[in-house]
């Protein structure tokens, strides 16, 4: 895509939507290692059971919630 300068632009810098809009909101998050892939892609790729193991892996590798005490 370029400017109607002819300078050629990135969308989202460069960055797939989903990653741009993770990193701006500033917290974990968490996307299939595969580029241009989100887990709605993944889910209608390989099914329901492929996204269930992505967010198994990343619950897994995530650390604890400190316990609250009411």
């Amino acid at each position: 895509m370029t400017d109607p300068g002819g300078m050629l632009l990135f969308q989202f810098e460069g960055l797939g939507t989903s990653e741009y809009y993770a990193l701006r909101l500033g917290g974990p998050f968490f996307l299939p290692t595969e580029i241009s892939m989100d887990g709605d892609n993944l889910h209608v790729r390989d099914g329901i059971s492929a996204l269930q193991s992505l967010v198994s892996d990343f619950l897994k590798a995530a650390p604890a919630a400190p316990s609250r005490k009411w």
